[in-house]
């Protein structure tokens, strides 16, 4: 009624003629009772719109000044290639862009989702990727409560869902509250499109138990250093330390010459995650060089120079980050090889020094476990091998040396394996081969440095049991001589406040037992 109104005052002026122009003449009024010419906006062909739609998105990638796409495969993406909806009317083979043409009938609406696209490009160039920008977009202009939808469910469709109870074939809650939004009142063609989107930007948002797969480092499913989707919705005035192109300037830096700042970058608890988000843009070579670079500047470091993880224990900063970046490109081709003779290089040099930093390699790099590890079965045993060959080399004065800013795990972890101590019951000594006489020289070790030796041994010797802990004297006579084990603990204590507080416990379990065996 009040637009109405409006419209008939300006159209008594003298000078001003009222034109309605519709995308349909279906109205719930005759327009023609409002103004004296209505004019029906012309639908726009297929073809014409996919084809504008692709110079904007040409000139948008093109001539957004120096910037770095982090997916370097955007050319040769699905952007162009057929999709698997046949809905397109007078094509059988839709593209992406010909679904965006069916969403973008009218030129009006073709505008306003290109301007939309550009107003958050404009400021994060560079800073988001441009596809889901476009894509949603337009979707943003057609189906604006299918966005909304989409705000209200985007940790679903980046995580995935669970179906509950006995039907494991149920919809996603997201999928039925879309399919009841889209009504029979929209096209086929339509609804598809929408779901073309949706499965370019969310790939496998609609899959049970599964998370929706990361094919573009900085699309709206990535939620790490950066919420692209929050970005999109409302578009931020970045700092520096936010942005994503210095990091990915050092990446094509590192990429390019082996040179740069990525190494300090990996390294850097603040940026780190950025490195990892972004690391589909490095080639294996450049990731396994780079893990090389980061454990030559952690062994020139002490441990006690790392920051500390929620245990207290410390963290050689870039092993963990460049671990994750590792498992996310599992397809390692030829440079496998090249990771393991890093590898094998760093045990052989770091055991005899710093054991802590050989810990982190063995937790990480040599796990047996298929779903986290980055090498093949055959050359983790090599590793294991590699480490065992260097353990057993260790002259008293290195077990020392190696031990003396080490975690109270170090030992423990190098001799066993990480994954297999997590099991500390079903062990059955020795750890390796060769351990006697290496069990030895540790004793001669606990003689010189009863300090740096003793929270060394303890998790060797004391088990949990029911809550508490208990002197494990089976394991403590399989691995060493016990006798001489007890005189040296006796002769050399230990003040409690030297000893990590995590231990204390067993430090003083471990004591007792060996005060009754001295009785």
């Amino acid at each position: 009624g009040p637009i109405r109104s409006l419209l008939h005052l300006l159209d008594r002026k003298d000078r001003i003629t009222v034109i309605v122009a519709a995308e349909t003449l279906d109205a719930r009024f005759d327009m023609g009772k409002i103004a004296r010419f209505v004019e029906r906006m012309p639908s726009l062909d297929a073809e014409g719109t996919a084809s504008v739609i692709e110079r904007f998105r040409r000139g948008c990638l093109d001539e957004s000044g120096d910037w770095i796409d982090a997916f370097p495969g955007r050319k040769d993406a699905m952007f162009h290639r057929p999709t698997e909806e046949p809905s397109v009317p007078g094509n059988d083979r839709p593209t992406l862009q010909d679904h965006l043409a069916t969403l973008c009938a009218t030129p009006r609406r073709l505008k306003s989702a290109l301007r939309t696209a550009f107003d958050v490009w404009g400021p994060l160039v560079g800073e988001i990727d441009f596809d889901d920008v476009l894509l949603m977009s337009v979707l943003r202009e057609a189906e604006p409560d299918v966005i909304s939808l989409v705000n209200q469910h985007i940790g679903l469709l980046r995580k995935g869902w669970e179906p509950r109870g006995e039907n494991k074939n149920q919809e996603s809650p997201f999928k039925k509250e879309l399919d009841r939004l889209l009504s029979e009142e929209q096209s086929e063609a339509t609804r598809n499109a929408i779901n073309v989107i949706l499965n370019h930007v969310f790939d496998g948002w609609n899959k049970p138990h599964a998370p929706a797969s990361i094919k573009r480092p900085q699309g709206f499913v990535v939620a790490g250093h950066a919420d692209y989707w929050s970005r999109f919705l409302a578009v931020p005035d970045l700092t520096e330390d936010e942005r994503d192109q210095p990091v990915l300037r050092e990446m094509q830096r590192w990429e390019n010459d082996r040179r740069g700042e990525l190494p300090a970058l990996v390294a850097d608890p603040k940026r780190s995650e950025a490195v990892e988000d972004l690391s589909p843009f490095l080639s294996p070579e450049a990731v396994v060089t780079l893990l090389e670079k980061v454990i030559g500047d952690r062994a020139a470091e002490l441990p006690e120079q790392w920051p500390s993880d929620e245990s207290s224990i410390p963290e050689p900063p870039g092993i963990v980050p460049l671990w994750r970046m590792l498992l996310r490109n599992r397809s390692l081709g030829r440079e496998e090889e090249h990771l393991e003779q890093v590898l094998a290089t760093a045990v052989r040099q770091q055991t005899p020094r710093n054991l802590e930093l050989v810990r982190w390699l063995e937790l990480y790099y040599f796990t047996d476990e298929i779903d986290f590890r980055v090498l093949n079965e055959n050359a983790i045993n090599r590793l294991r091998a590699e480490l065992t060959t260097a353990l057993i080399r260790l002259s008293v004065d290195a077990i020392i040396g190696s031990l003396r800013h080490a975690g109270r795990w170090a030992l423990y972890h190098c001799s066993w394996g990480r994954v297999q101590s997590r099991h500390q019951h079903e062990l059955v000594p020795p750890p390796f081969e060769g351990w006697d006489g290496f069990s030895n020289r540790l004793l001669d070790a606990l003689e010189q440095a009863p300090a740096i030796i003793v929270p060394q041994l303890i998790p060797f010797l004391v088990r949990e049991d029911g809550g508490g802990y208990i002197f494990d004297k089976p394991m403590a006579e399989s691995l060493f001589d016990v006798e001489r084990l007890s005189v040296l603990l006796r002769r050399h204590p230990i003040p409690e406040s030297a000893i990590p507080k995590p231990l204390l416990e067993r430090y003083r379990v471990l004591m007792e037992a060996m005060e009754q065996d001295g009785d």
